[in-house]
């Protein structure tokens, strides 16, 4: 991701500088003990300190070196940096008595990359004007990020809103507790509720395919007595081509309407539609 990607430049950045100042701090001096030890100027205990004071500099610039080479290794793997998306589960379930209330539950199925992966970001974009909880982990050994707010003094969810396609975007990131290891697997579940005060919601449950992903599905559910007129579509981000009609289901029982894709193609959008 483009925040990940800014993040490990600035690392490599001071990591850059820093070797740099160090690697004057550690010489200058050394060459000037020499020569005064050498003139008998100073003592040599002088000289053994500054030694063992130059072999720590140059050990802390190779790990930060070795450090930075791994982020920014982790970071170019994926667009996600550290995990494969296995696939993707996305539902959304339609309540209240005038279908204002909502509830958005995603379900992550990811693999890591590398030994000790910690973060794993999530975003979300909803259309509608109200309340937005935050997201809520449904794994007791996961949990969101967080900051110490500068007002309140205690921790919130760390979140970065950008301008993206179609509108504003939120990102999460949820913290692994142990971090995983490389080819473990994860399962990351999480809801959030939303009320629409205005009315504003547009009828649609979209997905964009950004990072190469096994399988989707996208599922949407309706209150009893709402029966809309659904469509399945799949369109190009960019392309003026009409939009391609999918096969998805919809369960008068269950009330759930379904679309499900394997190996769904990037750079496309996969939705549910509805409508009066």
């Amino acid at each position: 991701m483009n925040i990940l990607k800014k993040i490990a430049s600035t690392l490599r950045d001071v990591v850059t500088i820093a070797k740099f100042v160090s690697a004057v701090v550690a010489v200058i001096p050394s060459v000037i003990l020499l020569i005064g030890a050498e003139l008998k100027l100073v003592k040599a205990t002088s000289l053994y300190l500054l030694i063992a004071i130059c072999i720590g500099v140059l050990l802390s610039i190779g790990v930060g070196w070795w450090i930075r080479r791994v982020l920014l290794r982790q970071i170019s793997l994926s667009d996600h940096g550290l995990f494969e998306l296995i696939s993707k589960d996305i539902s959304y379930e339609i309540d209240g008595p005038e279908r204002r209330d909502y509830r958005l539950t995603y379900k992550d199925k990811i693999k890591a990359l590398l030994d000790f992966a910690m973060v794993y970001p999530i975003r979300y974009q909803w259309t509608g004007q109200g309340k937005e909880d935050i997201p809520k982990l449904l794994n007791k050994k996961q949990r969101l990020l967080s900051v110490f707010d500068k007002q309140t003094g205690e921790p919130q969810p760390y979140v970065v809103e950008r301008d993206g396609n179609y509108g504003q975007w939120y990102y999460y990131f949820v913290a692994f507790d142990p971090p995983l290891r490389r080819d473990k697997t994860a399962q990351v579940i999480y809801t959030q509720e939303f009320h629409d005060s205005e009315g504003k919601e547009e009828k649609r449950l979209t997905f964009l395919v950004e990072v190469p992903v096994k399988r989707l599905r996208l599922r949407v559910k309706f209150p009893q007595g709402y029966t809309p007129r659904l469509e399945y579509k799949r369109s190009e981000v960019g392309s003026r081509k009409e939009a391609v009609k999918l096969k998805g289901t919809f369960d008068f029982t269950s009330r759930w309407a379904e679309i499900r894709v394997e190996k769904p193609l990037r750079k496309h959008i996969y939705g549910i539609y509805w409508e009066e």
